[in-house]
């Protein structure tokens, strides 16, 4: 099965892109999902990324929306990766 793992760089303050929207889309089907810190009670964090299954597809579309408001756009990207995207 097809998936992508994606992990954002922005700038400093918010190196991990907290707050970012990312949305990917396999043919006609759109999944989005916010970049979050998450921890515990126990100090344990989960990695600040998303990853989302993406069925049979080869190739998806990533939209990012970062929290200061610019869109970044990457067309054609082969599945079964994982995926750093840099803010420029």
């Amino acid at each position: 099965a097809a998936w992508l793992e994606v992990r954002l760089e922005g700038p400093a303050p918010n190196t991990f892109g907290i707050g970012a929207r990312v949305t990917v889309r396999a043919g006609d089907v759109y999944q989005t999902r916010w970049i979050t810190a998450m921890g515990s009670s126990l100090q344990v964090s989960l990695p600040p990324e998303v990853h989302v299954g993406l069925g049979d597809a080869e190739t998806a579309d990533i939209e990012i929306l970062w929290p200061d408001g610019v869109s970044s756009t990457f067309h054609d990207v082969a599945t079964r990766q994982r995926v750093r995207i840099t803010r420029a």
